[in-house]
């Protein structure tokens, strides 16, 4: 039985996730949903980007991803798809696709006619079908044409310098913890064993990594690094996003939500 995932900006209190999941049903029968997330802020690609890229890696071989988010954020439709380690994933052409991959892969596309173009439910509808398609076993360059982009943007790199590094928040949780685009990686290779401060705009500092929240005591900020491998800002029992004055953007890199680590 295939698993199909399912990331939107749909919410749950309206009726497409549901719809959704009976036009997959209807192409591709009995399979397990297994929902990412439909609370995605609208047009928001780098918190979306950022929530699938965590979500992905713990997924089987085999998964049929669909990605229902920011479906009108460009004029016209296309539907991408492509094959990335042994699983599906299938969305429209509104500038997410890159920003999942982490080397070059072949993007196909095929453009829904233009009467059915801003039809939510035919746009799923056609999503649906490719699915299908897919899990069927019809080869991809049956469904579709190679399309551009087909190049990479790293995913939010930050700026790296020799003595520091300069992040951007890209996404904020329900408990106000503050998601940074740096990753572990990043900060040790650039790190060299040296000690750091971590400051924000507000020159609020934090010296010290910790493993986990209960490190410190209640009330307290603190650093880690998640399950993503990304930097988190957060307070022990608090709202780090509120207290350091950090805002949700729209992929605008907002001079209050820069965070610096500076090696020394």
């Amino acid at each position: 039985m295939p698993t199909i995932s399912l990331i939107s900006d749909f919410g749950l209190q309206e009726p497409l996730p549901a719809i959704a999941k009976t036009m997959v049903l209807k192409q591709v029968g009995d399979c397990n949903f297994i929902d990412i997330s439909h609370h995605l802020d609208p047009f928001n690609l780098l918190q979306a980007a950022y929530i699938f890229r965590a979500a992905f890696p713990h997924f089987p071989e085999g998964t049929c991803h669909l990605l229902l988010c920011s479906l009108f954020l460009k004029p016209g439709r296309t539907i991408l798809f492509a094959q990335y380690k042994n699983q599906w994933l299938i969305g429209v052409d509104n500038g997410l696709f890159p920003f999942l991959f982490d080397s070059p892969i072949k993007i196909y596309g095929t453009s829904l006619p233009e009467q059915l173009s801003n039809n939510t439910q035919h746009t799923i509808q056609h999503i649906a079908f490719i699915a299908g398609e897919l899990l069927k076993g019809t080869p991809i360059d049956h469904l579709g044409t190679i399309v551009e982009p087909g190049i990479v943007q790293q995913l939010f790199q930050p700026t790296i310098y020799d003595n520091g590094i300069e992040g951007q928040v890209i996404h904020i949780d329900n408990f106000h913890n503050v998601i940074v685009n740096i990753t572990r990686h990043q900060f040790e290779n650039q790190r060299k064993g040296r000690n750091f401060r971590i400051e924000f705009m507000r020159k609020d500092v934090i010296k010290n990594i910790s493993s986990n929240y209960s490190e410190v005591a209640p009330g307290s900020p603190l650093c880690l690094f998640n399950n993503a491998g990304f930097l988190e800002i957060a307070i022990n029992q608090g709202a780090a996003a509120k207290l350091f004055g950090f805002e949700k953007t729209n992929n605008r890199n907002l001079i209050y939500n820069t965070v610096k680590v500076i090696f020394e």
